[in-house]
């Protein structure tokens, strides 16, 4: 190869390690109750990927994963499994207010209006939602309920 070519090549092949693929979050979901800043929530989709699960909370981490234990993430794109991605941090915006009324009674629910969570293959930044309303079952839970509204993932 030339003294042209090669440095050429090498450049090619940096741009290329260094690719980030972008997805965008196609549809609200729920994320469990409560308007603190630890949650989880199952099933995003995202397009041609799929976040199983994510969970952000201090004390849990995947196996074998050194401090800090912040969450952890586990994606899958087209059809493929990854492995569990710590989350290696989780920056919350500022906080909103919402109202529901609900039988007649106005509630009012505030928690972060948004989060960015980055881990160690990618990074979510997600607009977050809240209503009050409740859950049956075998546990009867009224208050408020998070739902993530809409977001974007990138992973590198």
């Amino acid at each position: 190869m030339g003294k042209i070519a090669l440095p050429l090549l090498f450049l090619a092949l940096a741009i290329t390690a260094s690719a980030q693929t972008n997805y965008t979050f196609t549809e609200p979901v729920g994320a469990g109750r409560g308007t603190g800043t630890a949650f989880s929530v199952y099933q995003m989709p995202f397009g041609t990927a799929e976040v199983g699960q994510l969970v952000v909370h201090s004390n849990y981490a995947c196996s074998g994963q050194s401090a800090p234990f912040l969450g952890y993430v586990f994606v899958t794109v087209n059809g493929v499994g990854q492995p569990c991605a710590p989350v290696t941090s989780a920056t919350f915006g500022p906080n909103i207010t919402t109202t529901t009324n609900y039988g007649g009674v106005l509630h009012y629910c505030t928690g972060p209006g948004s989060v960015n969570v980055q881990f160690t293959t990618g990074s979510m930044d997600l607009t977050l939602n809240y209503y009050w309303g409740y859950s049956g079952g075998r546990v009867y839970y009224t208050g408020c309920f998070r739902q993530i509204a809409e977001g974007t993932m990138t992973l590198n």
